[in-house]
């Protein structure tokens, strides 16, 4: 072994020690508490949208005396939740029909693929 080689391996090893004492450090870390100003903010939905997914079970929450506060990991579950699978692709709101609806629906009709 070279002595570049064996600077390489010496550098690639203290790289790694860093690297788990910083993910060591990372999750003794206590989880930043958002309040409800806050996740609304995060989320980009108002204090009522907050309270509601609260209610519904959906995002996670705990009482700290009269305050209702959000865990920062709570929201990142949140995201992950509503996202779509990454392999799934998106509809584009050109799919959708926009003029008037027949007779007996309700709702936007998926126009079907051309082929």
């Amino acid at each position: 072994m070279s002595r570049l080689e064996a600077a390489l391996a010496e550098l690639a090893e203290a790289i790694r020690d860093e690297v788990r004492a910083e993910l060591t450090a990372t999750a003794a870390a206590p989880d930043r508490m958002l309040n409800v100003d806050e996740a609304s903010t995060a989320l980009g939905q108002g204090r009522s949208r907050i309270y509601q997914e609260i209610s519904a079970g959906r995002l996670r929450s705990c009482v700290a005396g009269r305050r209702r506060l959000i865990p920062a990991s709570a929201i990142a579950e949140y995201i992950a939740a509503a996202s779509p699978p990454s392999n799934e692709p998106v509809r584009s709101l050109r799919s959708f029909r926009t003029g008037p609806r027949a007779e007996g629906t309700t709702h936007a009709q998926p126009i079907a693929p051309e082929q």
